[in-house]
């Protein structure tokens, strides 16, 4: 897979059930291929309370998957691996989790945007607006709100982008 291709999955596990049902979308979880490390190749993901990286190969089985991958020469992936990469190891509280879905609740009652009180790091979503934003800042996604945005916000984004190509595109 290409460094750059952005992933997007869901399992049956009661927390990417949650995830789900309060974020009402299709993923759970996303993260971004970095590359191969001793010929594994790897992601880089904000799970478990930390940016890290992680073997791509662990959601190949017992998840449903989606793939984007970057069209070559739009935007400059280096960057957008370089800073996603120099998140590695920032950790991120429970609360904050907790604080997402209170804000994203708060966002579907009311309509109105208010920023995370628990926000301590980058949850994966997060993670993905910054590889995003240093890869290509003018992209569809530099006005999106990292106290808001889903994962099924940035597979919207990505599907509708002329930036990213998925499965099924001529």
């Amino acid at each position: 897979m290409r460094v750059g291709t952005v992933g997007f999955c869901a399992d049956s596990s009661f927390l990417s059930r949650a995830v789900r049902w309060i974020t009402r979308g299709d993923w759970s979880h996303t993260f971004i291929v970095a590359g191969h490390v001793g010929g594994v190749e790897v992601v880089i993901e904000a799970d478990r309370g930390e940016v890290r990286l992680s073997r791509l190969d662990q959601y190949m089985t017992g998840y449903t998957t989606m793939f984007f991958e970057p069209v070559d020469g739009v935007m400059d992936i280096g960057a957008g691996i370089c800073t996603a990469m120099s998140h590695l190891t920032v950790r991120y509280g429970f609360m904050q989790v907790i604080g997402i879905a209170v804000v994203l609740t708060l966002r579907r009652m009311t309509g109105l945007s208010i920023p995370n009180p628990f926000r301590s790091g980058d949850i994966c979503s997060e993670l993905d607006l910054r590889f995003l934003g240093a890869a290509d800042p003018a992209g569809p996604w530099s006005g999106m709100d990292p106290d808001t945005t889903t994962p099924e916000d940035v597979f919207e984004y990505l599907r509708l982008s002329d930036r990213f190509m998925w499965p099924g595109m001529a």
